[in-house]
């Protein structure tokens, strides 16, 4: 039976539910809370739960709009730009810098692990290859990118269903475990933030009520919308040379400097200045939201039936590494504060799983103990420059020595 086409606007609908449904159980169940799991996590595991018993009952598969999913992304990105001062890219450049380093040597671990793993369980070394950072860091789109690359010149029949199995379950180990991390490690060395600020993501647990203006919406609105519009021509400047940037990231840097020199361009304008604003915010949290239950309702759980138990090993054995990685190793390096907390809990979701998933990890961390603006900058451009641009390389190296 063909599955079953949902237009964009029945998907958004499925997923504005979704996370109203996230938002409850959080409200209701607290350890929910206590864990941080983020709202879209438990929303999107929910529906994509539900979908794949509809599929086993009945044989229904449903077929969701796939474009929605990256406008909001670019729409969230565009206003975590707009949310970045030089000051924080300043206070965040040596922190970046070793982050990035540390992100690399575990995407070497990763894949190392994943072949060894695969080939002591009797497998193809590729096929625990297919478990390392081509999943783990590169999400779904990724793994099933390599997927057809070794099914076509390696010969590795499966490669599709493994791929997007260690996807799948990384994406809800990232999402479920990272709230965990930030949740330990603030406890257990009695963290607190550093400043004050106003959430970029949302508003925190203990804010009832929270006043949003009709002229800050709409002049929000109207910096985001002229901010899109750099970001894309950014984007197309870069593809004209060859350089391949994600739409989002470009966005995110034509926010960046929107936000930065905007008001030094147009001081007699009086330059809209939305960042540290609750509209932002309110915009941020709801498209990185809607985003990532987006992302989870559409996975296949039931495809995990078809793959064995070697893979599971090998899952278990990726997810303890990085939470143990990054609650030992990063957390150390980023300087054992509260924002180095946040940190890895946002590297828990984005090496298990995907950027958006460790940025959700964060919001969370920030409703319950305050603001983590570094921990938002690194964590993105890590995902959209560091895992893009090395991801790739570090596979291949991998490939030849495997194959």
């Amino acid at each position: 039976m063909d599955p079953i086409a949902i237009d964009g606007r029945q998907t958004i609908i499925i997923a504005i539910l979704a996370l109203y449904l996230g938002k409850y159980a959080n409200a209701k169940i607290s350890i929910l809370r206590k864990l941080n799991i983020p709202d879209p996590i438990i929303g999107g595991l929910s529906v994509s739960i539900l979908f794949s018993l509809i599929y086993l009952a009945f044989g229904f598969e449903f077929e969701f709009a796939a474009d929605l999913q990256i406008e909001l992304l670019i729409v969230f990105f565009t206003a975590l730009g707009l949310s970045t001062t030089f000051e924080t890219m300043r206070k965040g450049g040596k922190l970046f810098a070793i982050f990035a380093v540390a992100a690399v040597v575990f995407m070497i671990l990763q894949n190392g692990v994943g072949g060894l793993v695969a080939y002591a369980a009797g497998l193809d070394p590729l096929i625990g290859l297919l478990g390392g950072s081509v999943s783990m860091a590169g999400g779904p789109g990724i793994a099933a990118a390599w997927a057809s690359v070794f099914e076509s010149d390696y010969g590795i029949a499966s490669a599709s269903e493994v791929g997007i199995a260690f996807a799948t379950v990384g994406m809800v180990l990232g999402g479920v475990l990272g709230g965990p991390v930030a949740s330990r490690l603030v406890k257990r060395h009695k963290l607190t933030p550093e400043t004050d600020a106003v959430l970029s993501i949302g508003v925190a647990h203990s804010e009832t009520e929270v006043e949003i203006s009709y002229d800050s919406m709409l002049r929000t609105i109207l910096t985001m919308a002229l901010t899109i519009g750099i970001g894309t021509g950014i984007h197309y400047l870069l593809d004209q040379v060859n350089f391949n940037l994600p739409t989002f990231a470009a966005c995110l840097i034509g926010g960046i400097l929107v936000i930065n020199l905007g008001p030094l361009m147009f001081r007699k304008l009086k330059f809209p200045k939305p960042n540290q604003s609750r509209s932002l915010a309110l915009i941020s949290e709801l498209s990185i939201g809607l985003a990532l239950v987006m992302s989870l309702m559409t996975m296949q759980l039931w495809t995990l039936a078809s793959v064995g138990p070697a893979i599971f090993l090998i899952l278990a054995i990726q997810t303890v590494m990085a939470v143990a990685f990054a609650g030992i190793v990063l957390f150390r390096l980023m300087g054992s504060d509260y924002e180095s907390a946040a940190m890895a809990s946002g590297f828990v979701g984005v090496f298990l799983g995907v950027t958006s998933t460790g940025l959700a990890n964060i919001s969370a961390a920030e409703k319950s103990y305050g603001a983590a603006p570094r921990a938002l900058l690194i964590i993105p451009l890590i995902g959209a420059f560091v895992v893009e641009l090395t991801n790739p390389i570090i596979t291949q190296l991998f490939i030849q020595l495997f194959s």
